[in-house]
């Protein structure tokens, strides 16, 4: 507000004499000078928040969404308001990481500078001492493409300062133009392009500075070195050793493994990233080093809804699960939130207690396995394809919560499979239960907690009477 009073235009006065109009408009200039230092200041301190979207960006983001595309990107940010908590690298870490040789105290100096960096500590230590040793720091004024898509993919990028944007060139089913679809905002701890040059395959993004930013890239073959990382005793990869001790492996020659490395490879992937998002089309299986993943799946969490008429029992029951007295006033605001459903053999629909499901969320995660060291994901999968086994498997999601996986491509794991290696696999393999399982586990879980409580309740009303 002092600002608004300060900035107002200076009428000289007729009365005024030149030295008073003169005084209030230096008096003017100085304080657009203070405002303007500490504007500056502010944006210094809060990086993040001095680079928000601008209104053109933000309205194809709008445009996107209103034609039905999903969008990643939030419009509303928390951490454009949070504190700004985490600490930045200092001078000496910037100057240590933009060195091409460095001692192996620098190196140190340099690893415990880079914890401040999320997307860098969740790697475990072994790696990040491998990454620190050929990462090497850059800057990059905004508005330049880190990688393009369609390009081959070369380099593995850390961002340590600034922002940027991550689009894609997609054509218009309708149009058949090309249009550019805007994913996400890229900011500080965030890392990108390892995916790409893991598979092999081009860029399929673009990625641009969003500001001026700072950047810890990776090569290519630095990379593959670290993660494919050779034992010098045996001569072969660490990864295909470990698959020496798996139970499915024995039989099939793993020599072929070294002899074609491009078919088995290694990665570590961050807590909550997407490994595998439908098991029903990847190429790959992923044999869990060390770490854990977890299995998921989305079902549905019923049939069509049936109203019931609700009973003096069940307005009870309600208030009770939400910790309220059964004798106080009912909020008629919730008088429509709630369905109850039974389903008889023949599909149809008949009132009864079964299940209280709110009418919004037809959808429910279920996590249905976890996953750890040794563990195999896409092994049933394949031998469900093979006719090995006859279960028919959902489509499955992999999500990592942390953890080093080795990818053994399939057609090349048939390649090598002989007839009675094929039979031993039907006793090893423990196949998932198929969706319309999983979906009446789900309700009767929800029917037998809502009877529960509907017991609860009937014992607690009974004895007030």
């Amino acid at each position: 507000m002092d600002s608004e009073v300060g900035l107002q235009k200076v009428e000289p006065d007729l009365h005024d004499d030149p030295s008073s109009v003169a005084r209030k408009r230096f008096r003017k200039a100085t304080l657009m000078v203070i405002i303007n230092n500490r504007i500056s200041r502010k944006i210094e301190e809060n990086e993040d928040t001095s680079h928000m979207l601008t209104f053109e960006v933000f309205h194809e983001m709008e445009d996107d969404d209103n034609n039905g595309n999903e969008s990643t990107v939030l419009t509303f940010n928390k951490h454009y308001f949070k504190s700004q908590k985490e600490a930045k690298l200092t001078s000496e870490v910037k100057s240590i990481l933009r060195r091409p040789m460095r001692t192996a105290e620098e190196l140190k100096t340099a690893l415990t500078g880079l914890q401040t960096l999320s997307s860098f500590t969740e790697y475990p230590l072994h790696l990040q001492e491998k990454l620190v040793r050929v990462a090497y720091l850059f800057s990059l004024p905004s508005n330049r493409v880190i990688i393009r898509q369609g390009h081959r993919a070369e380099t593995f990028y850390f961002l340590i300062h600034g922002t940027a944007i991550e689009s894609s060139v997609e054509r218009d089913s309708t149009t058949g133009e090309d249009r550019v679809h805007l994913k996400r905002v890229l900011r500080k701890g965030d890392c990108f392009g390892d995916s790409a040059m893991l598979y092999g395959t081009n860029r399929t993004t673009t990625i641009t500075s969003n500001s001026s930013c700072e950047l810890l890239f990776i090569d290519k073959d630095d990379f593959l070195e670290i993660f494919l990382m050779v034992d010098k005793l045996t001569n072969e990869p660490a990864h295909v050793a470990f698959t020496k001790s798996l139970p499915f492996m024995e039989g099939w020659p793993v020599e072929k493994l070294v002899e074609h490395p491009e078919f088995c490879l290694a990665h570590f992937y961050r807590k909550d990233e997407v490994i595998v998002s439908d098991s029903n089309n990847s190429k790959w299986m992923y044999i869990i080093k060390s770490g854990s993943c977890r299995v998921e799946l989305t079902v549905n969490r019923g049939p069509r809804y049936i109203k019931k008429k609700k009973t003096k029992a069940d307005r009870y029951m309600y208030l009770a699960s939400k910790g309220m007295r059964a004798y106080s006033k009912v909020d008629h605001r919730w008088k429509n939130k709630f369905e109850f459903l039974t389903q008889k053999d023949d599909g149809k629909h008949e009132e009864g207690i079964t299940a209280a499901l709110p009418q919004h969320k037809k959808k429910v995660l279920v996590q249905i396995d976890e996953l750890f060291s040794k563990d195999v994901f896409g092994l049933a999968m394949l031998c469900e394809e093979l006719r090995i086994i006859d279960t028919e498997m959902p489509s499955l999601q992999l999500i990592s919560k942390g953890a080093e996986c080795i990818l053994l491509q399939k057609q090349f794991f048939l390649q090598y499979l002989s007839s009675d290696h094929k039979k031993a696999l039907k006793t090893l393999i423990k196949p998932y239960p198929d969706l319309e399982d999983i979906q009446n586990h789900v309700r009767d879980h929800l029917n037998w907690k809502l009877f529960k409580e509907k017991t609860v309740m009937d014992i607690i009303t009974s004895k007030k009477h």
